[in-house]
């Protein structure tokens, strides 16, 4: 049984209980946090989001991170939102609120684009909430912080949304499924390209609609070619298109 830390004053068992604690026979876990029921239950570390907004990939939080993430890119989702979140009692403020709890929320919000997990907006915030219960007042800081982050990010989306610019990505000599496999993979490394989607593929030609954070298409090929000088050769470059061979 697995109950909140905050609660083993209150707690009052049976003595029939009492002694199947004693012998084994029952177990009774207390925990700050919710993580650690998890870790408790399933046997296995719920893990830590590292400085890139990622989880161990063998972590609760990281399986489950995975599986978002690959859901996101099947139903065409643009953005995942990654949340890391906890809350703990203000030590001291009961002296100015007797019979309330505050609770101080932390939140940490990243949104990595779906077709290349590039970050595209981040935010950190705290908040308080103040009630005579516990759960409300946990409830209180997380809205408040949930919030505050939530409009940080949703102005850095619609920045990097609005800076994105369409281009026509043509590809000559492709010649076969296996290389176009190969250009779809080499567009989903780079950072610029927000998302692509193949609209032709004729006579060994595929051509793309890309959206990238970049300003010009000479930028964008540009890009391209210092990364991939071994693979692509420029053929032309307009106002709103590019076309390359695939060497």
């Amino acid at each position: 049984m697995v109950i909140p830390k905050a609660n083993v004053g209150d707690l009052m068992l049976h003595k029939d209980v009492v002694k199947a604690v004693e012998s084994g026979q029952f177990h009774l876990w207390a925990i700050e946090h919710a993580d650690e029921g998890i870790e408790l239950l399933c046997g296995v570390s719920v893990g830590q989001l590292d400085e890139n907004g990622e989880y161990p990939h063998d972590s609760v939080h990281g399986i489950v991170q995975q599986k978002l993430e690959n859901k996101a890119k099947k139903d065409g989702a643009r953005f995942v939102i990654i949340a890391d979140a906890s809350a703990d009692q203000l030590e001291g403020a009961t002296q100015f609120a007797a019979n309330f709890t505050t609770m101080r929320a932390k939140v940490n919000l990243k949104v990595v684009a779906a077709s290349n997990y590039q970050l595209v907006a981040e935010a950190a915030e705290s908040f308080s909430g103040l009630d005579a219960v516990q759960d409300i007042a946990v409830q209180k800081a997380l809205t408040g912080a949930c919030e505050n982050a939530a409009g940080q990010v949703a102005e850095q989306i619609m920045n990097a949304v609005n800076s994105a610019k369409t281009f026509k990505f043509t590809v000559n000599d492709v010649k076969t499924i296996e290389r176009l496999e190969k250009l779809q993979t080499i567009l989903r490394t780079l950072p610029e390209v927000e998302e692509f989607s193949l609209t032709k593929y004729n006579n060994s030609n595929a051509t793309f609609d890309v959206q990238a954070n970049v300003k010009s298409s000479e930028e964008f090929s540009a890009k391209i070619i210092r990364k991939y000088y071994a693979n692509f050769g420029i053929q032309a470059v307009g106002a709103d298109y590019v076309e390359m061979q695939f060497l």
